[in-house]
């Protein structure tokens, strides 16, 4: 593909390799760490550094024994499908098919909640019958912080009413936001209840595959009952490579330089589209770096979908209706207006 907007790669400059080569480096000499079998739950030091990153970046109240690693959110979601136990009822904020797939792999049912500014819709939540609710904050575009606020209120008391109810809350890089008010991580309200997520492979480098979950107080008993047959999905050397970065204070350097790269970068693509599809709609999705066009052409997404890749372009995902949405993080800035006009002069020839 000549331009590809699917978010399968970020900006060459958003890639800090010298630092990492140098932890990956430094790692490599330490034999002794090297030659056994990494921890299943993921490197102590490192689930220390991720308790204290977390909590001063996205406010998530928790502990090391809490926390649990793995190669992204998949390896992760297979873990807590077996703590939570098959017959359950979850409640979608967005459509994620990744995780709708494990969860039918399960044999969990899942659909998707009435949403609006704010996220899932209360009403839509407790009418359902869901006993989980699954969040997705990069799902949310601009924000009312006093209604979303309220709004978290609400789950948190929706979770508190039944002990068996769960939130899963996935902060898919939650530290990214650069033009909207960032807000934190819901679990802080509600850690009795909420499993939370994050991961780095757009904070760092998507081949470093490090995602990890912290548990509520009520399912570590259960995991740790069975943690030992568990294989550690994520390699020890990056673990420990991650927990240097996270330590050294390089990590945070490097999310303002993220932040300040890429509003510089959505500023452009938002200006080039509005250029090129005039009567377009843009909505920004900051943390995920995706920008949603509503192109207004009476074509259907999937169709655009279809003819921008018989003209190269790969685009993030068909959506709805007319909508399509384009990850700008892996494509060059001069790339980007030649990118949306030849999409257009696709578009046009259906």
């Amino acid at each position: 593909m000549r331009y590809d907007f699917s978010g399968r790669k970020i900006d060459a400059a958003a890639a800090e390799l010298n630092f990492w080569r140098r932890s990956v480096r430094q790692v490599l000499r330490d034999t002794s760490a090297l030659i056994s079998y990494g921890d299943p739950q993921g490197e102590p030091e490192l689930r220390r550094a991720l308790a204290a990153y977390s909590y001063k970046a996205r406010g998530v109240r928790t502990a090391p024994e809490n926390i649990v690693i793995g190669a992204g959110i998949g390896p992760l979601l297979n873990i807590l499908c077996g703590l939570t136990g098959r017959n359950r009822l979850i409640g979608m904020e967005s459509g994620f098919e990744q995780a709708e797939r494990i969860f039918s792999d399960y044999g969990i049912n899942t659909f998707p909640l009435g949403c609006d500014l704010n996220g899932a819709k209360t009403d839509s939540l407790k009418k359902s019958g869901a006993d989980i609710l699954f969040l997705l904050p990069s799902s949310l575009s601009k924000i009312s912080v006093t209604g979303l606020s309220a709004r978290r209120g609400d789950f948190a008391e929706w979770a508190r009413e039944d002990g068996r109810r769960l939130i899963i809350e996935d902060d898919y890089n939650g530290e990214l936001r650069y033009t909207a008010r960032s807000v934190s991580a819901f679990q802080g309200k509600c850690p009795e209840s909420t499993v939370y997520i994050g991961s780095f492979s757009k904070l760092l480098l998507p081949s470093v595959r490090i995602a990890y979950m912290a548990l509520p107080d009520r399912l570590v008993p259960e995991f740790y009952a069975r943690r030992g047959v568990y294989n550690q999905t994520c390699g020890k050397t990056e673990q420990i490579a991650l927990r240097c970065y996270i330590e050294s204070g390089e990590l945070e350097k490097h999310l303002r330089k993220l932040r300040k790269l890429y509003y510089a970068k959505s500023r452009l693509f938002c200006r080039a589209a509005a250029e090129v599809f005039d009567n377009a709609e843009i909505t920004l999705y900051e943390s995920s770096i995706t920008a949603e066009l509503n192109l207004k052409t009476g074509a259907a997404a999937d169709k655009i979908f279809a003819a921008a890749e018989k003209n190269g372009i790969r685009l993030k995902e068909s959506g709805n209706g007319e909508k399509i949405r384009m990850c700008f993080a892996g494509i060059d800035d001069g790339d980007i207006l030649p990118a949306l006009k030849k999409l257009k002069e696709s578009i046009e020839g259906l």
